[in-house]
This record gives C-alpha cells, structure tokens and sequence, in this order.
C-alpha cells in the first residue's frame, strides 16, 4: 500500500492567542523532519486505536489524539494526546515534535519551542499542572540532549523544593556543566520572553512537567515501529497471520495522518478507519490487569529494601544518585556494586521511586529468573502476561525500567535459562534499561556468566563507602 505524505511546517506561537490572531492553516505548519512527524502521529494512532497505554501517562489508556493544535489555543502544537485513568480523570500530554533539537538561546527555534512550553504551562484554562504533561519527541537525539538535558529534568524531578534545587545546580557533581549551562539558557528565555525571571517554585514545577522522549521511527533501525506492529499484531488475534495484518495497519496509519494532518483532525478511536477498528481489538482488560500485577510485584520488591539508617535517618545520596541516572542514560544496563552494606540496593531502589511516576519500573529478586523459561518467571510473579505480550503492551513507552536485586544468588542455581530469554529480550528492545544489583566480589563472574556471552554492552557503577 501506497504512503501518503503531505508536508506540514510546526511553527510555534511566542505568546497566547487572542481574539485578534489570524491562526495560520496547518498545512501551512511543519518542517523537514516532516516524515518524522508523520511516524509519530501515526505512532499516536496505533496506540490510541487499541486504547494503549501512552508515553509519560503511565496510568491511563489513550482515548484522544489531536494533530496541529494551534487552531485549540496549544503553543505546544504539534500532537496532543488524552489519556483517560481507570476512574475517568483525564490527562494530557501536549508535544512538539523535532528531528533533532538543541537546547541554546541563539537557536530561534530553541526559543519557541520552551517559549510554548511556558506559555501552555500557565494556561490553566487547558493544563493542569498536577495531571498533564509536556514533551519534546526527537528522532536522533545527541548526547548533550539526552543525557544533560535529561539530567536536569531529573535533577528538578528529585528536588524537595526550589530551594533544593538551585543547592542541587550549584554542587559540583550532581549534574553536568553542559546541564548547568542549559538551566541557565531556559532561563534566559524565558527572562527575555516574559521581561522579569520566572517565579522559582513555577520555573521548578515547569522543569518537573517537561520529558523528552526518543523515538527512532522513520529510521533504518526502526525499533519503535517494530514494537508497535508487535503491539496491533498482538490486538489481531482472529487473523491467521497478525503480523502481517499489522504491517499492512501500520501502513494505513500513516496514510490517515497524511490526510488528518492537514485539517487538523482530532480523533477518537471510533473515527478511525472502520476496517481498521474491525481488524484490531483494544487491549483486553485482563493485560491491564497483568500489567498492574507485575507491577504491583515490583513494588513489594523495592519496598524490602532498606534504605534508612534506624527508624528515621537516610544518606543524602544526591550526586551519586544523579550520577547511576546519567549512567542509564548513556548504558541501557548498568550493575550497581558494593560490599555488603554499602548502599547499593538503597540507591537502586531510589532511582525506580524517582522515575516511576512517569516511567513503569518493574523489579525481580534474582532468583526469581532460576527456571526454564522466562514466561515461568512472568507467571510466579503472578502476572497473566508471557514475555511477548508484556513487550506489546509497553510498546507505547519510549524506556523501561528494570531493577534485578542480587544477582550474584543466581549463581547458585543451575537452571537459569529464563534469565537468558529475559537478556536477549533486552538486547533487542532498547527501551528496557536494566539495573542490575551485586556484590563487588562477584561482579566479574556475573558479567563473564550472563552478559558478556550475548555481547550485551554495560557500565559498572561501584557505590561509594
């Protein structure tokens, strides 16, 4: 089938509407990272048409999907997405969708982007800002993006209040020089746009609202189109070949963005393509379910964890938190190790707390994997998901993360296969990061015996005494 594409430029508005503003047409919207755009709204569809779960709005299913805002009142106007939570609270996430992105006040674009983002920010007429979200979707993200940017979106995110977080900014270590000077440039544009700087504790909850999610659709590696095709492959289940089926929805998809951008459509599921509705069924309740299960699993895991000294004293780990996170950043596997005592699991089970909010963190004690098949590990966590379903429902989310604690016990079981099955899996699907616990005597033996066979590239991180 034949891929419609109608180019589209994304400019930005640098203030709110008023009644006076001539709202450009949205075919008159876009850039040359166009088919990129494309990808993604027909990403947006694909999740929407079997109620998935969204980036970012971890606890709801997708119910809504806007293209080219602007004409809604949106600054942030490229794909807005509702997502709606079990008891029918809706949440939005509001995106600006860019090839590639630098985060510099010399950059016009740079400056309107994070101009819209503040002017949706402080519109409370359309964001809320304890339920919805805003993000910047790139398809090749450098390092400087992705890892300081992201830095300091985590930095915000772990900081008790503003106050914590200028004495966060000002430490040496905590994030990076390049993060430092980006804080100061998003100030500076928003000092320049505005007149007067941004109120401190608005500046923070502003930074604690704004993601960026890579996604590499439109790319040779096409990771994130494989996972949504497993995804509608897995909502086709009377087709004798769903893979197939898929691929042919997949298609289809972005035809119906090349027509639905250009007018501006917003979509429910029920104005989608009726063959499409036909074909593909939404996510079955018992996934939802499966999903929370091994969730709530998760939760029991990190909550054994210990990470208070007697009834009411924790370390201040800041820097050496925020160091583990760079390190997922650059590593989709980082071992934390240490000797017994030090700390490592504490500082692990901190990280998954920090992100899980917008992220879902699953956790598994080692021996948990010491069985034949990794969907024999799925089912004692009681879960109703195997491996290949768990990947189809997660296909929405741009990472992953994965808490294995003490790896070194499962060295002591001869049957393991299933943390093998479970490794490969991670080799193959760059949006589940995994860290790793172990005891510093066995971190050796533990990378010659599970990750260095399969080639699967990692960083060690020792904790420090």
């Amino acid at each position: 089938m034949s891929t419609l594409f109608v180019p589209i430029h994304d400019a930005i508005g640098s203030r709110q509407l008023s009644d006076t503003d001539i709202i450009p047409s949205p075919a008159a919207t876009g850039d040359a990272g166009g088919h990129f755009e494309q990808h993604v709204d027909a990403f947006a569809l694909a999740l929407l048409m079997v109620g998935a779960i969204p980036p970012i709005l971890t606890n709801t299913s997708l119910v809504e999907v806007s293209l080219q805002t602007r004409h809604l009142g949106w600054r942030t106007d490229d794909l807005l997405l509702v997502g709606e939570t079990g008891t029918g609270v809706q949440r939005k996430l509001a995106a600006q969708v860019k090839r590639s992105f630098k985060v510099t006040a010399s950059d016009e674009d740079c400056r309107k982007t994070f101009e819209g983002f503040w002017d949706d920010f402080q519109a409370t007429e359309r964001f809320n800002v304890s339920e919805d979200r805003l993000a910047l979707i790139t398809q090749h993200g450098t390092t400087v993006l992705l890892r300081d940017f992201n830095s300091l979106l985590e930095c915000a995110r772990a900081a008790v209040d503003s106050t914590d977080f200028r004495r966060r900014i000002a430490l040496e270590g905590p994030i990076s020089k390049k993060a430092k000077e980006q804080n100061d440039t998003i100030l500076t544009i928003l000092t320049e746009y505005s007149g007067s700087p941004p109120n401190k504790n608005d500046y923070l909850g502003f930074l604690r609202c704004l993601s960026v999610i890579s996604y590499d659709l439109n790319t040779s590696t096409a990771q994130t189109e494989a996972l949504v095709i497993s995804l509608l492959a897995h909502v086709a289940p009377d087709s004798p070949a769903p893979l197939d089926v898929a691929r042919v929805t997949w298609a289809k998809l972005l035809e119906t963005v090349g027509h639905g951008r250009p007018i501006a459509k917003t979509y429910r599921r029920q104005d989608l393509p009726a063959e499409l509705i036909n074909r593909h069924s939404r996510i079955q309740s018992a996934d939802t379910i499966g999903l929370r299960a091994l969730i709530e699993h998760g939760s029991t895991i990190r909550d054994s964890i210990r990470s208070m000294i007697g009834s009411s004293y924790e370390l201040d780990r800041a820097v050496e938190l925020n160091s583990l996170f760079n390190e997922l950043l650059e590593h989709q596997v980082v071992i934390v190790t240490g000797t017994a005592g030090s700390g490592k699991s504490a500082l692990a089970k901190k990280l998954l707390n920090q992100v899980k909010t917008d992220r879902h963190v699953l956790a598994f004690q080692a021996v948990e994997f010491a069985t034949a098949h990794i969907d024999e590990t799925l089912l004692k966590a009681q879960t109703t998901l195997n491996a290949k379903q768990l990947q189809a429902i997660l296909a929405g989310q741009d990472r992953t993360l994965v808490l294995i604690e003490s790896i070194e016990r499962l060295l002591e079981h001869s049957i393991r296969d299933a943390f093998s099955h479970f490794l490969r899996i991670v080799l193959y699907n760059r949006t589940i990061q995994l860290v790793l616990t172990c005891r510093d005597y066995s971190v050796e033996t533990v990378r010659n015996a599970f990750l260095a066979p399969i080639g699967l590239l990692h960083f060690v991180h020792e904790v420090s005494a």
